[in-house]
């Protein structure tokens, strides 16, 4: 039985201000004192009851909140005692902050991300196998008029990997092709290796410069194509990428940028995993960039309206200034959907140790420009999160597809 449950006092006279007041009077003779000094008196009075009132109002308010708190928590010590399942999403909630609901979305968000295997940012996701295209890629046919295509490669020390990659260009036999390939002095044979193939080259040079950008940028000086696009002397073209690039431009006028998926391989060519990229999203690519550079090819108009180079003054988040420069200008981006380049993984790697070293800054400095202000980490992973699952849910689909193919050949 519960014990009576005491009232708090009303608002009303102050029992101890009148008492004071008394005395007071007591003390002297009423008759004695004159009228300022009994308005005095009075005033003083007031004052004291006002006070009074005040606190008596303060108590009044903190007992009913005390009362009306005790009754909730019975009522939810009731409830979870009657039901554990509550009892265990109450607890999460109490101890990680923010409502059960926000909890458990952010949780299967989590679940689903672990259960589809999100690839991007991560370059290896299964043990090297042979790398497996359709038969149809190397079948693909550019257009009756190819439009002029000039493809940059900039290199430096790359000499086991740079005949792969300029294999991969060449071999694609794009009939309207300028093949640029800019050497920054490398010391370990990549020259000479370029040479060796300077016949069917548009330009190749071996001369120091200040860095990958430059290098780039002296490349692009010698192109006049009609599309452009740059691929890193460790990266590989697909088979057909370049007639089927060139036949999406050629039927649409209106796109001014073009990328595909991507694979990605390791020293030996063997294929370790694949980005399968979402179609493109404006305000995904001014948070995060998962645009596969190698996979990623322009109108040369747009380049001109832009400024026709890069800018020197980024390291690593090169390609995404640009992306962000074409963007501010009103260009048109697509995703197309196929594989179009495959991006190497290894040790060398100029992206993989960059990125700690000086890769964060420039990606910051890139965020605020192209939002106006610096989004936190909370609002950046909002963003991404999103992008992340349309990736997770295209990779478990290509997946099913892939497994349902390879039963049906045997």
């Amino acid at each position: 039985m519960s014990a009576p449950r005491r009232r708090a006092r009303r608002p009303g006279r102050s029992i101890g201000a009148v008492r004071g007041m008394r005395q007071e009077v007591r003390r002297k003779d009423v008759k004695t004192l004159d009228r300022a000094q009994l308005e005095d008196l009075l005033r003083k009075e007031i004052l004291r009851r006002k006070d009074a009132e005040k606190n008596l109002v303060e108590a009044w308010r903190l007992a009913s909140d005390r009362e009306d708190h005790i009754r909730a928590l019975t009522n939810t010590l009731e409830i979870l005692r009657a039901n554990p399942v509550k009892r265990i999403g109450w607890a999460i909630a109490r101890r990680t902050g923010g409502s059960l609901k926000r909890q458990l979305r952010h949780r299967a968000n989590q679940a689903l991300l672990r259960v589809f295997k999100v690839g991007l940012n991560d370059y290896n996701h299964y043990e090297p196998r042979p790398m497996q295209l359709p038969a149809a890629y190397a079948k693909t046919r550019p257009p009756e008029d190819p439009p002029k295509i000039s493809i940059v490669t900039p290199s430096y020390n790359s000499a086991n990997f740079i005949a792969a990659t300029i294999h991969s260009v060449l071999d694609q036999e794009y009939p309207n092709l300028e093949y640029i390939c800019q050497d920054g002095a490398s010391k370990d044979g990549t020259a000479k290796i370029i040479k060796s193939y300077g016949d069917r080259l548009h330009h190749w040079a071996s001369e120091r410069d200040s860095g990958f950008t430059q290098a780039i940028n002296r490349g692009f000086s010698h192109a006049t194509g009609d599309i452009l696009a740059w691929l890193n002397s460790d990266d590989l073209m697909l088979p057909g990428s370049l007639a089927y690039v060139a036949r999406y431009f050629a039927a649409h006028p209106e796109v001014d940028v073009v990328y595909g998926h991507r694979i990605i391989i390791d020293e030996w060519d063997r294929e370790i995993g694949r980005w399968i990229v979402p179609p493109h999203s404006d305000k995904a690519i001014k948070y995060a960039d998962y645009i596969p550079q190698e996979t990623m090819f322009w109108r040369s108009s747009l380049w001109e309206k832009v400024g026709g180079e890069l800018d020197e003054a980024f390291n690593f988040a090169i390609d995404w200034d640009l992306i962000l420069r074409f963007q501010a200008a009103g260009a048109k981006f697509h995703r197309l959907p196929r594989f179009l380049g495959a991006f190497r993984a290894h040790q060398a790697q100029k992206s993989q140790a960059a990125i700690t070293s000086v890769g964060h800054g420039e990606m910051d400095i890139l965020r605020e420009r192209a939002l106006g202000y610096a989004p936190d980490h909370a609002e950046i992973a909002k963003v991404v999160r999103q992008y992340k699952l349309h990736h997770a849910v295209l990779s478990m689909r290509a997946r099913a597809r892939s497994r349902a193919g390879r039963r049906k050949a045997r």
